[in-house]
């Protein structure tokens, strides 16, 4: 997740703006800096189904509001900014941080705080013309670094499925990230999964796999741990891996959802973050199972013991109830 500090982008020497907890949007920093660039921090975007990845965008001249942006540092510079509304900010409260440099009798000072305890006409000033230049750089802003990934081909081979994924930097600066097979998959750290919406039947899923730490097929093409990617460019990597749940054959639209570290330099230092990240609903990959799974015997037998260890990890308690569908039989 994004956070005001430099470790996670440019802190600019005029003003910035970090918000966090918009469940709608994600995690977010908009900023301008004293050449007048404008920058936008969208690290956390897994709840947007339109921002087809995440990483930071960029504005100058006619890219974005340039009164808007103005107007924020006056707010935030008002004398009365630090004089706050007496409102109690809990360590609880979603954080939403402030930070400018103002001139005040002539001297440079930093003026930091909690956005929602600017005086009301400030904050509203504030956060109106933040969310102008949040916009127009939405619209409009060039990708710095931007990784997004799509799901290239699902292919059963023996008793495994063959996952193609491609992950892509379409910024215009180098980023890199550690290889995938070596994710820990754990939740909040680095995980990678794959689901798919049935075309046939509105709003049913299935074909669900998760590839992180999962065995690379095309491993050879990879000689370091470490995967650079330059501006525009991408890599595939094809998992092999076995479906989380059972499906059923037909046309699906397959996407992907990432969580991992990514590092690129800003100037001579360099930058890491945790990118959270899905690659879009218009970004889907129609790909057509020609089978259920499972569908064998084998298949049944390795579902059935992979579900029961997923199931210990699940207790039920005395007196609770769950519905879970499954293919039970006797165990031998």
């Amino acid at each position: 997740m994004a956070s005001g500090n430099t470790a996670n982008g440019q802190q600019p020497k005029q003003w910035s703006l970090f918000w966090g907890g918009d469940w709608r949007a994600g995690d977010y920093v908009v900023s301008v800096d004293e050449s007048g660039l404008a920058r936008l921090t969208l690290f956390d975007t897994a709840n947007n189904e339109n921002a087809h990845g995440a990483g930071i965008l960029e504005g100058s001249g006619d890219l974005y509001d340039r009164k808007a942006a103005e107007e924020v540092r006056q707010a935030l510079c008002d004398p009365n900014s630090q004089a706050g509304r007496g409102l109690e900010v809990t360590p609880t409260d979603a954080p939403a941080i402030f930070s400018a440099s103002c001139n005040v009798n002539g001297e440079v000072q930093e003026r930091k705080g909690h956005i929602a305890l600017l005086p009301e006409e400030l904050f509203k000033k504030a956060t109106k013309n933040a969310g102008l230049v949040h916009a127009d750089l939405v619209r409009s802003g060039r990708k710095k670094i931007w990784i997004n990934a799509s799901v290239l081909k699902v292919e059963k081979q023996g008793n495994d499925f063959i996952v193609t994924v491609r992950i892509i930097n379409c910024g215009k600066e180098a980023l890199s990230f550690r290889r995938p097979d070596i994710w820990s998959g754990k939740s909040r750290e680095e995980t990678l999964s794959v689901g798919a919406v049935n075309l046939d039947h509105s709003g049913y899923g299935g074909w669900e796999f998760d590839l992180a730490g999962q065995p690379l097929e095309n491993k050879a093409e990879f000689k370091d741990e470490v995967v650079i990617l330059e501006g525009g460019g991408f890599r595939d990597f094809a998992f092999r891996a076995k479906p989380k749940d059972q499906s059923k054959a037909g046309d699906y639209a397959f996407s992907l959802d990432a969580w991992l570290y990514i590092d690129w330099m800003e100037g001579r230092e360099k930058r890491r973050a945790h990118v959270d990240f899905y690659s879009g609903t218009d970004g889907r990959t129609i790909i057509k199972m020609d089978r259920d799974y499972p569908s064998t015997p084998k298949e049944r037998e390795e579902w059935e013991a992979t579900h029961r260890t997923s199931m210990l990890l699940q207790p039920v308690g005395p007196g609770e109830t769950f519905a879970e569908d499954g293919l039970y039989r006797a165990v031998r």
